[in-house]
């Protein structure tokens, strides 16, 4: 269970002469601070945790719900389709427009193994609106939102590939208003503003314990 020390990178250990201490995760539970007692549960009780979640996702889909019926929206939840048998969290439809929400309860990662678990999550979202999309009309717009990490990176490649961003449940308001102008509004917000321009970086070096490091960028030797 060595894994489980990553939790402590946001808890630091203070040492006082010959004594070392740390702040409790009981009583950063109880401040309610970044959904920590969500965190203590993962770690120790699965099958709560695994309770939780749920009920998580069920309270994001009633604000998604709320939200694009008040903008004029049909929102059907837990949306079933056949051939083969899928199921979307969010059917919204107005006007000839369909929009697809798959929803991702997600904790904001604190360390490398965090993020790269909680990226895959994400592209898998994106990966099963990309399969629904093509049962609905042409025009038919998918959004995966969550309601803590958004991505980096490696989530927007696929969003830019798919043309299927990552929001949060800030954005919802946003998408229901304009769902085709969202896109660029939200990968704007993300630093994307237009197609990226790769350059190569400049060669570098650095001392580390007595070792010279020259960082190059070129094809890797054979």
């Amino acid at each position: 269970m060595k894994w489980k020390i990553a939790e402590w990178q946001d808890c630091p250990l203070l040492q006082i002469g010959p004594d070392v201490y740390c702040i409790s995760s009981l009583v950063k539970a109880l401040a309610d601070s970044e959904d920590y007692m969500l965190r203590v549960a993962v770690l120790n009780d699965r099958e709560q945790y695994e309770k939780v979640s749920g009920l998580r996702e069920e309270r994001m889909l009633a604000a998604c719900q709320a939200v694009f019926e008040d903008a004029g929206w049909k929102f059907q939840p837990h949306f079933r389709l056949k051939d083969p048998v899928r199921e979307i969290d969010g059917y919204a439809s107005k006007c000839q427009q369909d929009v697809i929400i798959q929803l991702k309860s997600t904790l904001r990662p604190h360390s490398p193994w965090e993020v790269y678990k909680r990226n895959s999550d994400l592209i898998g979202g994106i990966t099963h609106t990309t399969n629904v999309l093509t049962h609905f009309r042409e025009e038919a717009l998918g959004f995966v939102v969550t309601d803590g990490y958004e991505g980096d990176y490696a989530t927007w490649r696929e969003s830019l590939r798919a043309h299927i961003p990552v929001a949060t449940l800030n954005d919802v308001r946003l998408i229901a208003r304009d769902p085709a102008g969202s896109f660029q509004v939200l990968a704007e917000r993300a630093g994307i503003k237009r197609e990226p321009i790769f350059d190569s970086a400049p060669e570098g070096f650095s001392e580390l314990c007595g070792w010279t490091i020259r960082v190059v960028d070129s094809t890797k030797p054979k």
